[in-house]
């Protein structure tokens, strides 16, 4: 019996250490495939989030310079201008309903809006819209607390600068949640109770504001550009002038020559060997220097500038035919009644 219970003793200790073994062997086993499979799927995080995360991507500003400088780009002739987009993104140029003449551009990354939409329909034309000729306005009253921004190419076109973000309470639902961006830039002319502009930028989007960033870089690649036929101190004749708008007149202009064989009191300063007719619209805000009559009768004594109105209802009273004016790029930007060289 105690030989028994020895052997028994012996048998259980052997017992209990198989046993032991045993589980350290499983659970080593099994600790080792679950640190494998975490290592497995870390892995594959780093792999997916390298993936698709476009951002580990470093791209220099050279780099970016050159991708702008080579995107597409859009020309208006009749405004002087240009600006740059992206390579995929579509363009569309929008028409009043039987009329040639193009009033909008709109720009979008997928798709703007077609002409027959844009005829029927109060939308956005794109994700941005590009207006001519007055075509987006301001209220008199927002206009002095509009922010002064500086875009275009070096910044250095001035606009001014509305940025809005809507909620549900606009009435018209295609208007919901968005963010407005609007530049107003060129020549500005009171109608009213508004300033139109000869040009207009705006950025409609939703308020997550993908393209911003891209938006800007557009924005950037603006300019004007100078018409092959400038005429810097270009002398004038006024031919007629016709009452337009408020404040705002219509003036026929030939242009004339200097003549080389000029003398005090007997030829004429002018000569008209190339006749071109010229129609300018200018505004009370347009600077009109006056000069007062020489000896020569030929206005080339220089005086105090003036606003054009005045300038206007005195034109005939004082006999002034004579003007001088400055066109850059198809917008007349300044008219002068001004000396001569």
């Amino acid at each position: 019996m105690p030989n028994q219970k020895g052997f028994s003793k012996i048998a259980i200790i052997v017992i209990a250490l198989i046993l032991i073994g045993g589980g350290y062997f499983v659970f080593s086993k099994k600790d080792r495939n679950i640190s494998i499979q975490d290592a497995e799927r870390q892995i594959d995080f780093v792999e997916t989030k390298t993936e698709t995360n476009p951002s580990n991507i470093y791209i220099s500003k050279t780099d970016k310079k050159d991708i702008i400088d080579n995107w597409k780009t859009y020309r208006n002739e009749k405004y002087g201008f240009e600006v740059k987009y992206p390579n995929d993104w579509k363009i569309q140029e929008y028409t009043y309903k039987n009329e040639n003449e193009v009033i909008y551009v709109g720009l979008d990354p997928l798709e703007p809006i077609p002409q027959s939409v844009f005829e029927t329909m109060d939308m956005p034309m794109g994700l941005i819209s590009i207006g001519f000729g007055g075509r987006y306005s301001v209220n008199k009253e927002i206009y002095e607390s509009l922010e002064i921004s500086n875009i275009g190419i070096d910044q250095g076109i001035s606009a001014r600068k509305s940025d809005v973000r809507t909620g549900e309470d606009e009435p018209n639902p295609a208007y919901f949640n968005k963010h407005m961006i609007t530049y107003y830039l060129g020549n500005k002319t009171e109608y009213g109770d508004f300033f139109k502009y000869d040009i207009g930028i705006q950025y409609i989007s939703g308020l997550d504001d993908k393209y911003l960033k891209t938006f800007d870089q557009i924005l950037s690649t603006f300019k004007f550009n100078k018409k092959e036929e400038v005429f810097k101190k270009q002398p004038g004749e006024i031919k007629s002038i016709t009452v337009s708008g408020n404040d705002q007149w219509l003036l026929t202009v030939d242009l004339l020559s200097h003549n080389p064989d000029f003398l005090p009191g007997i030829s004429s300063y002018f000569i008209n060997q190339n006749p071109k007719i010229r129609n300018l619209t200018v505004i009370k805000d347009t600077k009109s220097f006056i000069c007062g009559a020489g000896p020569d009768k030929n206005d080339t004594t220089p005086d105090i500038a003036q606003n054009t109105s005045v300038f206007l209802s005195n034109i005939e009273k004082r006999e002034y035919k004579t003007v001088y004016f400055d066109i850059q790029g198809s917008n007349v930007t300044a008219m002068y009644q001004q000396c001569l060289p």
